[in-house]
């Protein structure tokens, strides 16, 4: 007699053993003698948004990670996350970054939401991932490596350095400044001068009430409503459109 074994394996899920974690936590700092905020962070989502009549820094940060088993996520906290929001004389500085990034062994991203006070001054220095700002009264500085860019309502001065991703910007009260390396930029209602140095990507422009100085790579250009003056220093390749500039239009190649 014959004897057939038959060996069953049985796969768990790997959800089961390490799938994707997620872990909150709260932060908060009162802004007495704080003039400004620094923001420091790496990958993942950064919303920033300005409160009336609050005098606290708050902030939310979602740690997810995925690839390792929820029993690790203490020591993988300890080992690889910096999370801090601490007063250093009259700034406030947040850090939300990864440390020993050459020995983590998962995928993992911070995403932080950030409730200000309006009139706070803003400076991000972002790696990678989305940014959201809106509803500020003084100025605000980005630099960012990668990812979309979206602010709308500052009532100041806006200035930005991008590697790459769509940028979006509308109603500015202040002045604008963008040095972006590729992406579109889509900008709209601006109250002061625009300058744009773009190296790769469309530009639709419109509703500007000053000066507007453009150095292009490549992409198309829509220019719609300048209250001043145009310059465009370098066109570049691709079409440029423009209708309803009230100033002059200077185009040097």
């Amino acid at each position: 007699m014959r004897i057939h074994v038959v060996c069953i394996v049985v796969l768990l899920p790997l959800a089961a053993m390490a799938g994707t974690i997620e872990q909150s936590q709260h932060l908060e700092l009162s802004i007495t003698d704080v003039t400004i905020l620094q923001i420091t962070c790496g990958a993942g989502l950064l919303e920033v948004y300005g409160v009336d009549g609050t005098d606290r820094i708050s902030v939310t940060a979602t740690v997810i990670i995925s690839g390792i088993p929820p029993n690790r996520l203490p020591d993988y906290l300890d080992r690889h996350v910096l999370l801090s929001l601490n007063k250093q004389s009259h700034k406030a500085v947040l850090k939300s970054v990864f440390k020993n990034q050459n020995l983590m062994k998962a995928d993992a991203k911070i995403e932080l939401t950030v409730a200000v006070p309006k009139n706070l001054r803003l400076q991000i220095n972002d790696g990678s991932g989305w940014i959201d700002v809106s509803d500020l009264d003084a100025n605000l500085d980005i630099k960012d490596g990668s990812g979309s860019i979206k602010i709308r309502d500052v009532q100041g001065n806006v200035r930005i350095e991008d590697g790459s991703g769509k940028i979006q910007i509308v109603d500015i009260s202040g002045n604008l400044e963008v040095k972006d390396g590729s992406g579109s930029i889509q900008i709209d209602r601006i109250k002061g001068n625009v300058r744009l140095v773009d190296g790769s990507g469309d530009m639709l422009i419109k509703d500007i009430d000053g000066n507007l100085t453009i150095r292009d790579g490549s992409g198309g250009i829509e220019i719609k409503h300048v209250s001043r003056n145009v310059l465009i220093k370098e066109a570049g390749s691709g079409n440029v459109e423009i209708d309803g500039v009230k100033g002059k239009v200077t185009t040097w190649q």
